[in-house]
C-alpha cells in the first residue's frame, strides 16, 4: 500500500521548489539585463580580442580543410593569411559561439519565426534583425552564452552544496552565487570564463559524488566536465589535484608505503583519458598545431608569474599574495558581508572535517583552498581569476554555518539565521546597485558624445597609450564619427622607460600644444606615482598635472558607480595613487571603500577625467614645474 505523505512535507517540498525556482530565475533576469552596457562597443579588450579572432572562424566544408591546420576556418592560432597568432584561452567558447550564431540564423530563415521581435533589443541583436556586422552580433552571442553559462553555474552550486547534507545550504549557497558582483559583473562580458567556472564546478559536484558511491560513471562524468574546463580556460589544469585525491581511499591506509591506495586504477586511468578527449575533441588544434598553442601558453604562463613586465600588471607589484585577493573580494567583487561569510565559514568547514574525516567534503575544500592560496599568491591577480573557486566557496562555507547552527543550543539557532539573512540581503542590494549602474552610458561613451558635439575640428588631446584613447569611433544618430576624422590625437606613454629628461621634454611638448588632456581611467595615473623611484619624473608629472601647476585645470569628468537609494559605492583611484585631487565632483551620498583593482572598474565602470589647458604655459615652464615637483 502506497504511504500517503503528509501535507506538512508536500509543502514543504512545494516551497522548496518554489524557492530554486525564484533563485534561478533571478540570476537569469540579473545576468541578462543590460547586456548592452557599453553600447555594444567591445570596451572590454579580453572580449574584443576573442572578438578579432572568433569573427574571422567559419566552420570548414570538409575533413581535409579542417585538417590544414594554416589555412582551417576553425584554427583561432592562425590569422586569414595563415600567420600565426597569438591566443590564450581555449577553444570551446569560441565553437560554442560560432554554433550558436549558425542556428539563431537558421531560426530567422523560417518564415514569420522572428515576426514581431524588436530590433532594438536582445533577442533582436542576438538574432541579427537589425543587419548587424558579424563582430557586434557576435558580441551580444558571447555575452548572452556567458549570463546563461553563470545562471547554470548557480543551479549547480545548489546541487554541491546539498551534497553536504545540511539544511537549508542549496538554497543559501545558490543565493549568494546568484547575487555575488564577482558573477554578475563577468557574466555581462563575452569572456571565457563563465565558461570554466560553470565546467569547474560540475567537476566538483561530480568528485563530490563519486566520493561518497564510487560509481564510475561519476568519475566519467567528473572528468568530461574536467577537460571541457581546460578546454575554456587552462587554469582548469588545477582540477586534476581534487580529481587524483579523490580516487585515493584516504579512509584506510592500505599500502606497504603507507599511503591510501587509489579506490580503482582502471577506473581512473579511464576517467583521466576521458578529460584529455574531452579537451582534445574541443581544442583540437592543441594537437594539429602545437607550436603556436604552447607558444601561448608559456606567454600566459610568463605574465601570470610575473617573469614578464607588463604595464597592465604592474598595479600587482608590491601587493600581498592571498590578503590583495580577499581584500579587494570585501570591498569591491563579493562585499565585506559575503567575504566575511565565505572565509569564516570555509574555516569552519575545514575544522569540521579535520574532526570528522568527511571524504564527502575533499574535492570542494581542496578547490577552494587551491584558489585561496595559489591563484591567490601569484604575481598577477585579476579579480576574475577567483570566478571558477567562488560557487564552490559559497557551498562550503554554508556547509560550516549550517554545522555550526545545527551544533549550537536551539535558544542560540535564530542568530545564525539572521546573520545569513542578513549577508543575503546586503548582498542582493549591492547586486541591485551594480546592475542598476548599467541604466546609465558607459563613460567612455558618454565623454566621446560629447567631444563630438562641443569641439571643434582640430581640437588636440592627449591621450596616453596602454588605455583606450578618446573619442571613441561611433555611430550616433545614424551617423558614423571617427577619431582620427575630427580631433587631432598626440600620443603620450608615461610607461616608457628610462624616465628621464628625454622622455619629460617630449611630454612637455605634447601637453604645452595641446587643448586637453582626457584620461580614459587610472591604468596609469593610479599605478606610476606608486612608483617614485623608477618613475621618478613621471610620477611628478601626475601630481603637477592633478595639482595644477602646469596650466590644465579640471574641465569635467564622466562616470557611473554602484547606486541604491542615492547611496553610492564610489572607487576613488586618487587614494592610493597619492595624487591631489582636482576638484572632482564626487556623488553627494557617497561610500568611498578605497581604490578597487583597475581591472574592477576598467572595463565597465570607469572615471574619465578631462583636464582643459587654461594657461597655456610653454614646454619649458611645464618642465620646470614637474623638475621642482621632483626634488
Amino acid at each position: 500500500m502506497t504511504k500517503i505523505r503528509p501535507i506538512r512535507d508536500l509543502t514543504s517540498r512545494w516551497l522548496h521548489n518554489a524557492a530554486i525556482v525564484i533563485i534561478i530565475s533571478t540570476a537569469v533576469l540579473i545576468r541578462t539585463s543590460f547586456l548592452d552596457w557599453d553600447g555594444g562597443n567591445q570596451l572590454n579588450p579580453d572580449e574584443r580580442a576573442i572578438l578579432f579572432v572568433e569573427s574571422n572562424l567559419h566552420w570548414p566544408n570538409t575533413l581535409p580543410e579542417l585538417l590544414r591546420v594554416k589555412d582551417s576556418g576553425l584554427n583561432p592560432f592562425r590569422a586569414t593569411d595563415g600567420s600565426v597568432q597569438q591566443y590564450p584561452y581555449g577553444h570551446l567558447p569560441l565553437y560554442l559561439n560560432l554554433t550558436a550564431a549558425d542556428i539563431l540564423g537558421f531560426l530567422c530563415s523560417v518564415p514569420k519565426l522572428c515576426h514581431g521581435i524588436p530590433s532594438h533589443s536582445l533577442p533582436g541583436y542576438v538574432l541579427n534583425l537589425d543587419q548587424l556586422s558579424r563582430f557586434k552580433q557576435l558580441t551580444y552571442i558571447g555575452r548572452l552564452l556567458s549570463a546563461l553559462f553563470d545562471s547554470l553555474t548557480v543551479l549547480v552550486t545548489y546541487w554541491l552544496a546539498r551534497r553536504f547534507k545540511t539544511p537549508g545550504a542549496g538554497l543559501l549557497a545558490s543565493s549568494l552565487a546568484a547575487v555575488a558582483v564577482l558573477h554578475i559583473q563577468n557574466s555581462h562580458f563575452g569572456t571565457v570564463d563563465s565558461a570554466a567556472a560553470f565546467f569547474a564546478t560540475m567537476t566538483i559536484t561530480f568528485l563530490t559524488v563519486y566520493g561518497t558511491n564510487r560509481r564510475q560513471s561519476l568519475s566519467t562524468l567528473a572528468g568530461i566536465a574536467l577537460g571541457l574546463a581546460v578546454g575554456c580556460k587552462l587554469t582548469g589544469i588545477f582540477l586534476f589535484i581534487p580529481f587524483i585525491v579523490v580516487h585515493y581511499d584516504v579512509s584506510a591506509v592500505t599500502t606497504r608505503s603507507g599511503l591510501p591506495r587509489i579506490h580503482d586504477k582502471k577506473g581512473l586511468a579511464f576517467s583521466i583519458l576521458v578529460a584529455i578527449l574531452s579537451f582534445v575533441l574541443t581544442n583540437p588544434y592543441a594537437l594539429l598545431d602545437p607550436i603556436p598553442f604552447v607558444t601561448s601558453l608559456a606567454t600566459q604562463a610568463q605574465v601570470t608569474s610575473g617573469l614578464v613586465d607588463w604595464p597592465f600588471t604592474r598595479q600587482y607589484q608590491g601587493t600581498i599574495p592571498v590578503i590583495y585577493s580577499i581584500v579587494q573580494q570585501a570591498q569591491w567583487t563579493l562585499g565585506l558581508p559575503l567575504t566575511v561569510f565565505a572565509y569564516v565559514g570555509t574555516l569552519l568547514t575545514t575544522i569540521q572535517w579535520v574532526r570528522a574525516k568527511d571524504r564527502t567534503m575533499i574535492p570542494a575544500l581542496l578547490w577552494v583552498w587551491l584558489g585561496v592560496l595559489v591563484i591567490g599568491s601569484q604575481s598577477v591577480k585579476f579579480p576574475r581569476y577567483e570566478l571558477p573557486f567562488a560557487p564552490t566557496l559559497f557551498a562550503v562555507a554554508t556547509a560550516g554555518w549550517q554545522y555550526s547552527s545545527e551544533r549550537s543550543p536551539d535558544k542560540h539557532r535564530w542568530r545564525f539565521a539572521v546573520g545569513e539573512a542578513l549577508v543575503l540581503i546586503v548582498t542582493l542590494g549591492y547586486a541591485l546597485a551594480f546592475v542598476g549602474m548599467y541604466r546609465l552610458p558607459h563613460p567612455w561613451v558618454e565623454a566621446s558624445e560629447w567631444i563630438y558635439g562641443s569641439m571643434p575640428a582640430g581640437t588636440k588631446i592627449v591621450s596616453e597609450q596602454w588605455d583606450d584613447p578618446l573619442p571613441l569611433d561611433l555611430e550616433i544618430d545614424g551617423g558614423s564619427y571617427l577619431r582620427e576624422s575630427v580631433i587631432t590625437s598626440i600620443m603620450i606613454d608615461p610607461f616608457g622607460e628610462p624616465d628621464n629628461l628625454e622622455k619629460i621634454d617630449m611630454v612637455a611638448e605634447s601637453v604645452a600644444t595641446a587643448d586637453y588632456i582626457i584620461l580614459s581611467s587610472n591604468r596609469l595615473y593610479g599605478v606610476i606615482p606608486r612608483f617614485k623611484t623608477r618613475y621618478p619624473l613621471t610620477s611628478a608629472y601626475y601630481h603637477t598635472l592633478f595639482g595644477g601647476a602646469i596650466g590644465y585645470q579640471l574641465d569635467r569628468t564622466f562616470a557611473r558607480y554602484p547606486t541604491l537609494f542615492s547611496v553610492s559605492l564610489v572607487d576613488n583611484p586618487l587614494l592610493h595613487a597619492g595624487l591631489p585631487d582636482p576638484g572632482i565632483s564626487w556623488p553627494r551620498s557617497a561610500l568611498v571603500s578605497g581604490s578597487a583593482d583597475e581591472s574592477f572598474t576598467v572595463y565597465d565602470h570607469p572615471l574619465v577625467i578631462v583636464f582643459k589647458n587654461e594657461k597655456r604655459l610653454t614646454a619649458q615652464q611645464i618642465i620646470e614645474a614637474i623638475l621642482q615637483a621632483a626634488r
